[in-house]
This record gives C-alpha cells, structure tokens and sequence, in this order.
C-alpha cells in the first residue's frame, strides 16, 4: 500500500453547496472531499484518453472505481511550507477553555470541567505542535433565477434570493491517495499523462468558481511506528464511517466497526484482538449528502459517525502487530470507501495536550489573485512607459532617416497599428495589401541600415528595434519579492502589445517630424 499525498491551491472560490435548515444559506464543506477530487481526475482521464463509454475501460475501472485507489478528502493545512504531517479532523474529546488559555482532552485521564466547550475544526501537527488550520469563507447573496425567463430577464419574478457560501481563492488543502501496491505506479503515472496540475471542483463551474492548482508532493511514505504511552487507544474517525447496517444508534454503529476490524485481523493472521466491551466513545453522527454533476442529481443520503469520533480499544497484541493494524485501517471501512470514507488513525490520549498559534512572519506572504491581477497590471504599465519612450527617442533619433516626405504612409501605419489586428495579421496586411507605391515609400524610410518596410514585416535577420530593451536593466526600480514572485518574463507584456505600442508612439513621433511637401 502506498500513501500519495497532493497539495490543492483554490484559485478561485469553490463551492460544495448543500442547502442548511433555513432554507435560505447555501452552506460549503470547509474542505475538499475525496469524491470531488476523484470526480476531476477521472474527468480529466476520460477527456485526455477520449472514453466513450469508460465504464467498460479496464484501466479506468481499476484506477477509478475498483477500490484499489482511495481518495481521501483534502483539509486545510497550516501552512503551505507546512505539509509533511497528515491534517485530522479535530477529534471530539478535546475542549477548550473559554477564554482559549487552555486545553483538555477527555480521551485521557482529564475529567470535564466548567468553562471548557468542544472544539469543531481541524488539527495539524508540525515541529512537536499542534496547529488547528481554518479555511476562510465567505458569504455572496444571490437573486434566484430558475426559471428559464427570469435568466434572461436577469432578475427573479418573485423577488427570491438566496445567501451562498463559498470557500475562497489563495488557499492550501492537503489530501492523499491510499492506492494498493498493484496499482500504486500506474496511478502516479497516470496523474502525469493526464496533465492534472489545474482541476475544477465544486459546483457552478460554468460561472468562474471551482478553478484550482493541484500538484502531487514529493514524499511517498507510509505512516511512522506507533508509539504506545498508555494502555489505551482510540480508533479516531478521519473521514465519516457509513455502516453497512441500518443507522440506529452510534454505539451500535461502533461495535460493527470493531467487527469489522476484528475480522480483518483474522484474514491477517494479527493475533492481537479488539474489545469492545463497555465502549468509551466521544462520537456523533451526521447525514452524508452528495451530488453526481455528469447526471445532475442528488446521492442518496447516508447517516455516518462523523469524523473527528473516538472509539475507545484495548488491544493485547505486539507492539509491531499494532503497526501492522495501523496500516490495515488505511484500507477504509464501510460504505464508499472509494471516496475516502471510513478511514481511521490511531489517537493516542494526550493530557498535555496544547494547541500554538503559528507564526506567519516568517513566511512568504501569499498574494491573492485580484491583488496579482492588479500587481502584474501595474507592472506591465512600467514596461509599456519604457517601450513609448524608446519608441519617441528613436523616431527622433539620428538612426531614423527619410529620404523624402512619408507623413502619408506614417499615418497609414499608425491607423492599421491602432487596429485590433495582431503583429502577424499587421505584417500580412502590409505585404498582401499594400500597393506597390506604399511598399516604395516604406523602402524610403530608414532605421539603422534597415528600411521600415523590412522592419515591420519582420524580414530574416531584421530585429525590432524594442529589442534592445530586453537587454537593459527594466527592472532596477522593481522589488526583488515582485520579480521572484511572478517571474521577469511574466513582466513583460505579451509580443502583440509591444510590437503595437511602439509602433504605434513611433508613427506618431515620426509624423511629426516628416518635412511637409
């Protein structure tokens, strides 16, 4: 079995919208779940190998639908500098003093206590700390428009509206892959074939949401060996676990699970065993929702022991038998463990337990992508500035010659330069449309050793004469961090507005100064 961790980077917002009990908020998931992820990929795979039926492509089912891959949901992480430990659900039996000085976890000898609350969220250990990263949302209201006349109109007849939640752009989620040791390299190999570095997760991909950066770390490892402190472990829910049973109660739901374990340990040949009487548990359930985009309809609900619960298990085996029981719960237990439910990690009871505040002055600020829009806008008036001053300086320059008037062809250029042609369309023009007198009067007109005719229909060996401004030091007045973060080509404006925008402040200089005759 082998553990393929990725990192997520939401470049636009994303939406997981399931309706709350008032009807009116459209509420997110604060994470990605593994279905989402698996749903891109694998839309991703059909598209790149052109599937018509890929349900019936043996290399689709196993890496896709078989089991053999899980895809786990992808949390918050701390930091995106921050990701070599795994993220946990925040599991239920930690709390907090209300004034946030401290901490009690009631999985180990701690007692509850007056003026401590459940804490809901996320956990992430890092450098012996523990962190609790969050996922920023945000609320947009919108007007209801189902009707196909009210989205023309743009507006809703009745006046109805909706808040909907959204999680924002410029943020880290760490996930993995749990995939079995026969498939585990076809499927890495696959995320390089099919291109996956950019996914769109979420619903309302159509209207500019869902857009995000994936990329598959570096570290391939399997978990580390469990250390065990006390006579006690908890069996913590990291994803929902549906039981295959009819949900009554939580306890009964537990005690399927450990049946379920204890079965594997036989098939296993662990000797070591499960108990599971007078379960402690600190659990609670929740309705599992879902939504199939490709068939435009809702997943039957499911109600699961929500992650973040904790079992309680005594378990007489080794020490390395215990390792070996750590690395089955990778496995999943349950209903849809393709999707990355019922996976379960060892929790080892901390009375000591304290949670930090990460420290953000030693990181690389992160820009947001209006705040790059805008940056890299700024910018590119910079370089522009510096092309309509060299273009002015060498239309009055000694370098530049007429032999004759060329007020009229100048014009002429200036004109087809202003044009919403681009520098291959402006050079075709001038050689397929230009008449033979226009072309003469462009061979009059020098720069250098070249004629502007030879120049602007980008002649073989012939260099533009904004050339010259790659070479110099643009970026002096610039910050470093600016030029490290976007990169000194991605400064530049693109070819086609150069080439326009010089010639374009060129002609006008020019103009001015051709002799009138």
């Amino acid at each position: 079995m082998q553990i393929i961790e990725f990192l997520i980077k939401t470049e636009a917002p994303v939406a997981f919208a399931e309706r709350s009990n008032d009807n009116i908020l459209y509420a997110t998931k604060n994470y990605i779940p593994g279905s989402a992820v698996r749903g891109a990929l694998a839309n991703k795979y059909i598209k790149s190998f052109k599937l018509e039926t890929p349900h019936n492509d043996e290399n689709f089912y196993n890496l896709f639908l078989s089991g053999k891959v899980r895809f786990l949901p992808a949390y918050p992480v701390i930091s995106e500098n921050l990701t070599e430990n795994e993220v946990l659900v925040m599991p239920l039996s930690v709390m907090r003093s209300k004034d946030g000085k401290k901490y009690i976890d009631l999985s180990g000898e701690s007692n509850v206590m007056p003026g401590f609350k459940k804490l809901t969220g996320f956990l992430q250990k890092a450098d012996s700390k523990y962190y609790m990263p969050e996922s920023e949302l945000k609320i947009e209201m919108h007007m209801s428009r189902n009707a196909e006349i009210e989205r023309i109109k743009g507006s809703s007849s009745d006046g109805k509206i909706f808040n909907y939640e959204y999680i924002e752009a410029e943020q880290f989620f760490k996930g993995s892959f749990i995939a079995d040791e026969d498939i585990a390299d076809k499927f890495a190999d696959m995320l390089q074939k099919i291109n996956s570095s950019v996914v769109y997760l979420g619903r309302s991909k159509n209207a500019q949401y869902g857009k995000c950066a994936f990329r598959v770390l570096d570290k391939k490892h399997q978990n580390a060996n469990i250390s065990v402190k006390t006579g006690s472990l908890y069996l913590l829910l990291l994803t929902p676990y549906i039981p295959y049973g009819q949900f009554q109660r939580i306890d009964a739901a537990a005690e399927e699970l450990i049946g379920d374990i204890n079965l594997l340990l036989k098939q296993n040949n662990i000797i070591g065993c499960l108990h599971n009487k007078n379960l402690k548990l600190f659990a609670a359930a929740e309705n599992i929702d879902g939504y199939v985009n490709v068939w435009h309809t809702k997943k039957t609900r499911e109600t699961a022991v929500s992650a973040g619960s904790l079992i309680e298990l005594k378990f007489n085996g080794s020490s390395e038998e215990l390792n070996k029981l750590n690395t089955l719960f990778y496995k999943g237990f349950g209903k849809n463990t393709v999707e990355g439910f019922g996976q379960l990690r060892l929790w080892q009871p901390d009375n000591s337990i304290t949670i930090s505040e990460y420290n953000v002055n030693n990181e690389k600020p992160v820009i947001n992508r209006p705040v790059k829009e805008k940056a890299l806008q700024i910018l590119h008036e910079v370089v522009m500035r510096e092309v309509r001053r060299q273009a002015a300086a060498d239309a009055y320059s000694k370098s530049f010659r007429m032999l004759g008037s060329g007020k009229n062809i100048l014009k002429r250029v200036e004109d087809l330069v202003r044009s919403g042609y681009g520098k291959k369309e402006i050079q075709a023009y001038i050689e397929e449309n230009f008449k033979k007198t226009a072309k003469d009067n462009l061979k009059k007109l020098y720069f250098n050793d070249d004629t502007l005719y030879e120049i602007l229909t980008g002649k073989d060996g012939v260099h533009q004469p904004y050339e010259t401004l790659y070479s110099k030091k643009m970026f002096e007045n610039i910050p470093a961090e600016l030029i490290e973060e976007f990169g000194a080509d991605n400064i530049w404006p693109d070819e086609n507005s150069i080439f326009k925008e010089y010639w374009l402040w060129f002609m006008r200089h020019a103009a001015k100064k051709s002799p009138e005759r």
